[in-house]
């Protein structure tokens, strides 16, 4: 038993290093190319040692009761589970970030359980670069693609919001106007990584007359979250990230009218197979489910006043 144990220890900081030398490669470093001036990126061995210490307690915990699991089942089960993932889809996209795709992952499992939806963590960039070369089935992104090839609508509909430290002197406001922050710290994406979205972000900001003083950047919506919860910044994010709940921050509403920001689910017209457009028709279901619950919310709010 301990001989097992000491096993699964190893695998852990070996899956670990590996894990988070992936990650700090393609998955939030900024090469020096690249870089900003005056805005401070992470070093690559920076964001080794950040992604190695968040690994090494999920490996070493979940991953070692994951794997005695796995030991016990997996023979029974392992026919099924290679006939699922092969007939399954490759979904990319930051799907814990967006309430929407994540109420149609779930629908779509409950209603198709024999299909294993295989997710894939990626930046716009990647998936479209993806979705090109036939890599994945169905992505997730902020810019609308429809062309010879690629097709896609929208499935989720969000505003901006500020995201500031409970203790920022702007933090008690209801509303916070853009011209209260002029001179903050901004913590942003890197532009390389959605140049659309970042620059819908700024064009708000710069018609209101404000630049955004940008002084750190990091890849990961928790991250940037994380980063303004000590102290580091303020940020803006797309509304659906307030549900993801950090002690030690507060988001906020901008007094200014902000601009919708839609989420489109794309797919390469070629490949509408039977399976995507299963999927497709969950999407719509939601969206349809969304649109409906905030038509209802706006009649119910106006009949109040």
């Amino acid at each position: 038993m301990l001989k097992l144990l000491i096993q699964k220890i190893s695998i852990a900081i070996i899956s670990t290093i590996i894990l988070a030398w992936i990650l700090s490669l393609y998955f939030g470093y900024t090469p020096n190319a690249q870089e900003t001036a005056d805005t401070a990126s992470f070093s690559y061995s920076t964001l080794f040692i950040i992604y190695a210490v968040y690994s090494l307690v999920i490996y070493a915990t979940l991953g070692v009761i994951i794997s005695w699991i796995i030991d016990i089942k997996i023979k029974k089960q392992l026919n099924q589970i290679v006939f699922y993932t092969a007939s399954g889809a490759i979904i990319g996209g930051v799907f814990y970030l967006y309430t929407s795709a994540l109420e149609i992952l779930k629908n779509f499992r409950e209603r198709f359980p024999e299909i294993q939806l295989v997710l894939r963590e990626m930046t716009t960039e990647q998936q479209l670069k993806a979705l090109y070369e036939k890599e994945i089935h169905i992505g997730f992104f902020r810019t609308k693609q429809n062309n010879g090839i690629l097709s896609s609508e929208v499935c989720s509909e969000e505003s901006l919001k500020l995201v500031l430290p409970q203790n920022h002197p702007l933090a008690s406001l209801p509303e916070v106007s853009l011209q209260l922050l002029i001179d903050e710290p901004f913590i942003m994406f890197p532009r390389h990584l959605g140049p659309d979205f970042y620059d819908f972000i700024t064009s708000y900001f710069s018609e209101q007359g404000v630049n955004l003083n940008v002084v750190q950047e990091a890849i990961q919506m928790q991250t940037i979250v994380n980063l303004v919860a000590i102290g580091m910044g303020i940020s803006v994010v797309p509304s659906s990230v307030e549900t993801y709940k950090q002690y030690g921050v507060i988001y906020k509403n901008f007094k200014e009218t902000s601009p919708k920001i839609n989420l489109y689910v794309g797919w390469r017209q070629d490949g509408q197979s039977a399976m995507v457009n299963r999927f497709l028709t969950i999407v719509r279901e939601v969206y349809c489910t969304y649109q409906s619950t905030k038509s209802n919310t706006i009649h119910t709010f106006s009949n109040g006043q």
